[in-house]
């Protein structure tokens, strides 16, 4: 068996994770899953169809593979 790695190369998220083009259903699903995965969003702010929400001051450490696994895998909206 071969290790497969589902991280995104060299993504650092340092100020705001933006997702576009969501449904409010879509992001509520988002934002519950990552609160099971032991990350607290604050609610997004939205302009248009883009959903922003500010990582800054969570305390979140955002280049650990916990965190890339919750938001890229585990809770990642269908597309």
């Amino acid at each position: 068996a071969a290790f497969v790695s589902c991280r995104p190369a060299n993504v650092h998220l340092t100020g705001n994770l933006v997702l576009g083009g969501r449904t409010d259903a879509e992001v509520e699903a988002f934002t519950a899953c990552m609160r099971r995965q032991g990350y607290e969003l604050a609610a997004p702010s939205r302009a248009g169809d883009e959903y922003t929400f500010d990582l800054r001051g969570t305390g979140f450490d955002t280049d650990s593979d916990a965190f890339h696994r919750a938001v890229f895998v585990g809770c990642h909206p269908a597309t």
